[in-house]
């Protein structure tokens, strides 16, 4: 149907109208900030953030592969190689297929009576002779002085921290500090952080970051200037340190448990298998760590899926984030301006919609002709939030969640237009006072 040219009236009349959804938007815009706090809003922000990761794109090369460790001795047995012989002759065997750096998903920080049987000088020693990069996962001691990472000053470089936060399963931790570490990764993030870290700062870098930098080597991210609409990480008191935590994409998250490798103790020997799909680890990063349920320490639930997952893969999902590029999250300033550029969308789609769907006056349309125009009208905006919302953190890797609230606001719109109409009609018929035709503009437009 072809738009008519409106009169001067109508046109007033479009635009008070148009004012409805945009009281909705701010509504809730406003009941968000409250709800986000809640528990139900937490779980909300979460269920929403899983969506998102399903939608993201993913590539079919992974730079992380998984070996599984879980079937090496990790007590002494009478008969076998010690422990520590058995991961070393492992990480032999995956030294020799060429992969950029390893990392250990196990936790070397010393015991109370000393080192573990896998860890100790003899192993950290080796690995520090190694021509391709080692790092020893530390739990432990990750909030003590840097000598005591591993037990002792030399070999603090070869120590990053594994953990996982429980209160969080969406970040992981970039670093862990006595003070302000974040010009150690501005290279990897694409920030320009100006402030580097004070000679007395002990930075322990977590497993993701260690093994994403080795990846990238020198070449540091291109600098998208977008902190202050959408930042990459979050700086977090962590008792008497910090610690900087960044979005995980846990998009790679399957395919890298598809494509698992196993290590093997058989008496003597330690034996590598690796996954036919892989074709070699050149020009991979390596993580080993315990995969198999019974022997795993820690176990956390893994977006989008929410079923306990094997620590390690949440590391393996680190690296592969770090490596593709850091997901953001839009800061409020982000919000105060894309959030009211979308309740001027809404407006603009009402008026086109008036346009559109109103070349005819309202009073010679049935209700049955008016609820399926307004049906069609409100679905197609749906319809057209859901895809701004996912297209937008496919093409940008921006998190925005408010697209969901956008289409809430539209039900609510849709529900008051359905609704409030015969009420407001009434009433206008009985007692047309000004307020009352101002209601009936908003709900239905007016009539001439």
């Amino acid at each position: 149907m072809a738009c008519h040219v409106p009169s001067f009236r109508s046109v007033l009349l479009w635009l008070a109208r148009s004012v409805l959804p945009g009281l909705i938007w701010v509504s809730l815009l406003v009941f968000k900030c409250y709800f986000d706090d809640t528990a139900p809003g937490k779980l909300l922000e979460r269920a929403v953030y899983a969506l998102l990761q399903t939608r993201l794109t993913r590539d079919g090369s992974l730079p992380v592969a998984v070996v599984d460790i879980s079937r090496l001795d990790a007590r002494q047995i009478e008969g076998h190689p010690s422990p520590r012989e058995q991961l070393r002759r492992v990480i032999d065997a995956v030294v020799a297929k060429q992969p950029v750096a390893i990392g250990i998903d196990i936790d070397f920080s010393p015991e109370g009576n000393g080192w573990t049987e896998r860890g100790g000088p003899q192993l950290f020693d080796y690995i520090q002779r190694l021509k391709i990069p080692v790092f020893l996962g530390v739990s432990r001691s990750r909030y003590d002085a840097p000598e005591s990472w591993l037990g002792a000053n030399e070999y603090k470089d070869l120590a990053v921290t594994i953990s996982v936060p429980r209160d969080d399963n969406r970040t992981l931790p970039l670093w862990i500090g006595n003070e302000e570490c974040s010009a150690t990764v501005a290279g990897l993030l694409g920030r320009k952080d100006l402030i580097p870290p004070a000679a007395s700062a002990a930075c322990l870098p977590s497993m993701s970051t260690a093994l994403a930098q080795r990846y990238r080597g020198n070449k540091d991210r291109e600098s998208c200037g977008w902190e202050w609409f959408a930042r990459s990480s979050s700086i977090k008191p962590l008792d008497q340190k910090k610690a900087e935590y960044f979005w995980v994409d846990y998009g790679a998250a399957q395919s890298v448990q598809d494509q698992l490798s196993q290590a093997t103790a058989l008496g003597e020997h330690a034996s590598l298998n690796i996954n036919h799909a892989l074709m070699g680890f050149q020009k991979r990063i390596v993580i080993l760590g315990n995969t198999q349920w019974e022997v795993t320490p820690d176990k956390y639930p893994i977006p989008p899926w929410e079923a306990e997952t094997p620590g390690v893969f949440f590391h393996a999902s680190g690296v592969y984030t770090l490596i593709k590029g850091p997901l953001r999250e839009i800061t409020c300033e982000g919000r105060l301006l894309l959030d009211p550029g979308i309740g001027l969308v809404v407006g603009c789609l009402g008026l086109l919609g008036a346009c559109l769907l109103h070349g005819r006056r309202l009073k010679e349309k049935s209700a049955v002709q008016k609820h399926s125009m307004r049906w069609w009208k409100n679905w197609a905006m749906i319809f057209l939030f859901a895809g701004l919302g996912v297209g937008f953190v496919r093409a940008t890797r921006i998190l925005w969640t408010d697209w969901l609230w956008a289409c809430v606001a539209v039900l609510i719109q849709g529900w008051l237009e359905e609704h409030l109409e015969p009420y407001v009609e009434r009433k206008r018929q009985r007692n047309p006072k000004v307020w009352c035709r101002f209601i009936f503009v908003l709900i239905d437009g007016g009539k001439e």
